[in-house]
């Protein structure tokens, strides 16, 4: 199955998810799947994958003004970046798609506030993951820890969605959330 899905090297566990020693992913099988229900275009889509950049990006410049370690800062600095050009790939997109330039500002009173990839809040992402030590790798094991929820959000949603078009465009950002997660782990082996 996975393999079918893009996967390059997939590794069979000896007793499944019980026999899975390290983290899973957290929340519920439906957690964020609300933020899709009312969704039936391409442009919703578009609003709701801005609205979860915007989130995520405001839980690193939160995280930011947390941290104290100057190393550790610059990672949740560069993160937040990432966020943003993400936010301006979607914005790009949804004009494209309606076929005239928006003011951003318009756009941006549409975004659903306080929500982050992968479907948790702001507060759930602290709440569930906590702070992060003065270790740079801590901040990046948080970025791909959120990065693998977005992605699993993703795949749900292209699961559970009848609409074609939509499916197609929900694993193309499964694509980009993979390639995220690739840039996080170079990331990761840099540091």
């Amino acid at each position: 199955m996975l393999s079918g899905r893009g996967y390059a090297r997939v590794f069979n566990l000896a007793g499944g998810i019980k026999g899975w020693g390290s983290e899973v992913a957290i929340g519920t099988h439906d957690q964020g799947l609300d933020l899709f229900v009312d969704v039936d275009s391409l442009e919703d889509v578009l609003l709701v994958g801005y609205s979860l950049e915007a989130g995520l990006r405001d839980f690193y410049l939160e995280m930011l003004s947390i941290v104290t370690h100057h190393d550790t800062g610059k990672i949740f600095e560069f993160l937040a970046a990432v966020e943003l050009k993400h936010q301006e790939k979607l914005f790009a997109m949804y004009c494209s798609l309606i076929g005239k330039d928006l003011p951003r500002e318009d756009f941006a009173k549409r975004v659903f506030e306080g929500v982050g990839e992968g479907g948790l809040t702001t507060a759930e992402y602290i709440k569930f993951f906590g702070g992060v030590g003065s270790d740079p790798a801590d901040a990046v094991a948080l970025a791909m820890s959120i990065e693998a929820q977005a992605l699993d959000l993703y795949h749900r949603a292209a699961r559970l969605t009848e609409n074609v078009q939509l499916e197609e465009f929900f694993v193309t950002i499964v694509q980009e959330e993979k390639a995220h997660l690739d840039m996080l782990g170079e990331l990761m082996d840099s540091i």
